[in-house]
């Protein structure tokens, strides 16, 4: 039965984009934007969700990246940058606090700054210090940019890289 229903939403779906390419003459993608504007119109759904769930996935991925630069950084120092030094020690080698004793000369990141979360927010990083485990919290503050809401979006580590 699901299958049936699959085929016949699909089927619909070429079918309209057959008629929009052919009868109407578009670029096909000026007819998977009005396919894309027809599918938001019957969902419910309109640009912004799309938008915001594209910002979310961005956001993800750059903490993947800051959590593998992260685990370099403890691999080659035996030690996460403290709360102090921030996502900078994995760019320049800290001058505060525990200086690291291998910092990479290459750095861990490129650029000149961490990257900022989707929303062009710096994220939070929290060291052992503050956390009172060993490990480290890194935070993006979300959509509404406060830190401490629900929308906010956290990756832990406590222990040992894996």
């Amino acid at each position: 039965m699901k299958r049936a229903a699959f085929l016949l939403s699909l089927s619909a779906f070429l079918i309209a984009i057959i008629t929009l390419l052919f009868v109407f003459q578009l670029h096909p993608l000026q007819s998977l934007y009005a396919i894309g504007k027809a599918s938001s119109a019957i969902t419910g759904r309109d640009e912004d969700y799309y938008a915001e769930l594209a910002r979310v996935e961005n956001t993800e991925t750059q903490m993947k990246n800051l959590r593998q630069a992260l685990a370099l950084y403890h691999l080659d120092n035996g030690v996460f940058p403290e709360t102090s030094q921030g996502l900078d020690a994995l760019i320049y080698p800290p001058t505060t606090g525990t200086r690291p004793c291998c910092w990479s000369s290459s750095s861990y990141l490129e650029g000149s700054q961490p990257p900022p979360d989707a929303w062009g927010n710096s994220f939070v990083y929290l060291g052992s210090e503050d956390t009172g485990l060993k490990g480290y919290e890194l935070i993006s503050k979300g959509a509404d940019q406060v830190y401490g809401t629900e929308d906010d979006m956290v990756i832990f580590h406590y222990g040992s890289p894996k």
